[in-house]
């Protein structure tokens, strides 16, 4: 990966009656996403964030890919930033089918592909289209984090998709940083929302249930009331 030119977004607050819905990775977790879209009860007026990592390892990346396609198609109000996961598909293609569909299979991610084995223009699209940040009124949405060590961290596309770990000790701009990529333990995140830290992981490893208890569910952080929403992986 080049590290392109960043791709960003200014959000302005959402109408009356409207929330800011700001989701973790999903990683091909097509039910876990469904189930909490509906526990939430998402409107039109609702704004969503997805943080990245929306494909890979999980039972159907594709299915991720078009649920969230159906509610853009819809006017629903939908902002997809890139995590690191969407650029090794962008960058897999980019090289030739043979490492796209070894880079899918090893991710058991070949819902993303054609039959005959290229990537799907609808999803090839979509991933292109993908934010590297977001600025809203008090927060940055990011994947993975800033590179602090620069004069210019919103240049540095690559650090936005692969920094870990990301540890920011005060505001950006006067701005909190929230982000995905490194899976944190469930009380961990609540300990960071309850004390107002500077940044907030929102990855609770969705699908790694694998780890503990403490990891496997997908989380959302309702920003005008800094409440925490979770659903447990239900693949």
């Amino acid at each position: 990966m080049v590290n392109e030119p960043a791709k960003y977004l200014q959000v302005s607050a959402p109408n009356e009656g409207g929330r800011q819905l700001v989701i973790g990775d999903v990683h091909g977790c097509h039910k876990t996403l469904d189930a909490l879209l509906r526990k939430l009860k998402v409107s039109p007026l609702d704004q969503l964030f997805f943080l990245g990592d929306l494909v890979n390892r999980g039972p159907d990346s594709g299915k991720v890919l078009d649920q969230i396609i159906r509610l853009q198609e819809s006017g629903y109000q939908a902002f997809v930033l890139r995590g690191n996961h969407e650029q090794l598909v962008l960058d897999a293609a980019e090289v030739s089918n043979e490492e796209l569909r070894s880079t899918l299979e090893s991710r058991n991610a070949r819902s993303l592909l054609r039959k005959k084995g290229t990537l799907k223009k609808r999803y090839e699209r979509f991933m292109k289209n993908t934010l590297h940040y977001v600025v809203l009124d008090k927060f940055y949405l990011v994947h993975a984090g800033f590179n602090l060590k620069t004069k210019t961290p919103f240049s540095d596309t690559r650090a936005m998709l692969w920094k870990r770990p990301f540890n920011l000790k005060k505001k950006i701009n006067g701005k909190r940083v929230l982000y995905g990529h490194n899976p944190r333990r469930w009380q961990d995140i609540k300990q960071a929302v309850n004390m107002k830290l500077p940044h907030i992981g929102l990855d609770n490893g969705c699908v790694h249930t694998h780890l503990s208890k403490k990891y496997g569910r997908l989380i959302c952080l309702e920003l005008g009331t800094m409440t925490l929403h979770k659903q447990r992986n239900c693949e």
